[in-house]
């Protein structure tokens, strides 16, 4: 694609983030290809309305929070599918090179745990039910409807929406407003088969006068640890304190409220001594050593500290989930972090929080054991 081809595609992009924006809080009107009706108003009749729709595209813009860290915005801005990534009224605007990259941009967001917006174009079927202040109608309809909301699913997907609808003298749909996604939260204990351990993960917390002592663990597996080299102070120095503290060799750093030392520094009897007119914290440091399938099977790491351990495991819903659940969960396999060990092949029970677009889950936010 061409600079001037790729500027084009941005302005346009802008102009359609911008027009959908102002409908954030609001959509409705007249549907795009929907017949108009020669009746007047005043015989037009007011109802609601739920029915399963196809997402035809999404507009190519995703809609992140504020809060949304540097991180992920900086590894957007460096994806190949994304244009630009703008604010606006304190939200993250990211456009997309197309409309196709809207559902597998959202579906890498979730993976790290962002939730994204963005307008779908859901083909709305021919025949409705409205239930209108008279009773129920089988209205007639066509064309599309605008909804904001998380991209669970992707193009050509079934849908179910919900919205005020207005209908004409002949049961002709002519206006909508305030659709939504009908989508629920489910929880449900489900029965699973253990299908192999993944990884351990050992976590301590390590004294502050030990924080040199781990060394090289990586034989184990991935290691985390950053020891704190600060001590902090309650209450805080005076100003005569902070300027007298700063003359001990092994001081790097002091201010009112907390000091840094040097990383070999460990030695607590000389600090108490320094120190003794002042009231101090040594904070400790986390060690974290995530070990895989075949490094954990060779016992705990050698560090003289008792440890946390985490067992992730891959698991598999029996019968699909469904038993008596009324809904499909689908035939993915899970992860699974418990605190205690299980062996392959085992059958255990576990608490599934899920969201479900009628009665097929999409997306699994979390599995644990039932306590």
């Amino acid at each position: 694609m061409n600079e001037l081809t790729k500027n084009i595609i941005q302005i346009v992009v802008v102009v359609i983030s911008l027009s959908f924006l102002t409908e954030i809080f609001y959509f409705g009107g007249r549907i795009p290809f929907f017949g108009t009706s020669t009746t007047s108003v005043a015989k037009n009749t007011s109802g609601t309305t739920s029915f399963n729709g196809t997402i035809r595209t999404y507009d190519p813009v995703l809609i992140l929070p504020s809060n949304t860290s540097k991180s992920v915005i900086d590894a957007l801005r460096k994806k190949d599918n994304v244009l630009n990534v703008n604010t606006d009224q304190g939200e993250y605007l990211v456009q997309t090179e197309t409309r196709d990259d809207v559902y597998p941009l959202a579906a890498y967001l979730r993976s790290l745990n962002v939730t994204s917006y963005a307008v779908a174009n859901v083909v709305i079927p021919q025949t409705i039910v409205v239930l209108t202040p008279d009773g129920v109608v089988n209205a007639t309809a066509s064309g599309v409807v605008r909804v904001m909301s998380e991209p669970f699913l992707d193009v050509d997907s079934q849908i179910p929406i919900t919205m005020n609808v207005t209908l004409d003298s002949t049961g002709y749909l002519v206006d909508y407003a305030s659709p939504m996604v009908i989508n629920q939260p489910v929880e449900a204990v489900l029965s699973a088969t253990i299908l192999r351990l993944d990884y351990k993960t050992y976590s301590y917390v390590i004294p502050w006068e030990n924080r040199t002592m781990p060394g090289n663990l990586s034989r184990y597996g991935i290691v985390e640890y950053k020891p704190v080299d600060s001590m902090v102070f309650n209450p805080q120095l005076t100003s005569a304190q902070v300027m007298a503290k700063k003359g001990f060799d092994y001081i790097r750093y002091v201010d009112p409220g907390s000091a840094l030392v040097e990383p070999g520094f460990s030695n607590t009897t000389q600090l108490a001594l320094n120190f003794k007119d002042v009231n101090y914290t040594l904070p400790p440091s986390k060690l974290v050593i995530k070990a895989n399938a075949s490094l954990a099977g060779e016992g705990e790491p050698d560090v003289p500290f008792n440890a946390s351990v985490l067992y992730s495991y891959t698991l598999l819903l029996n019968d699909g989930g469904s038993a008596g659940t009324g809904y499909d969960f689908g035939s993915a396999p899970l992860s699974l972090q418990a605190d205690r060990e299980y062996a392959d092949n085992q059958s255990v029970n576990v608490s599934i929080s899920a969201i479900a677009l009628g009665n097929k889950i999409i997306l699994v936010r979390s599995v644990s054991i039932p306590s």
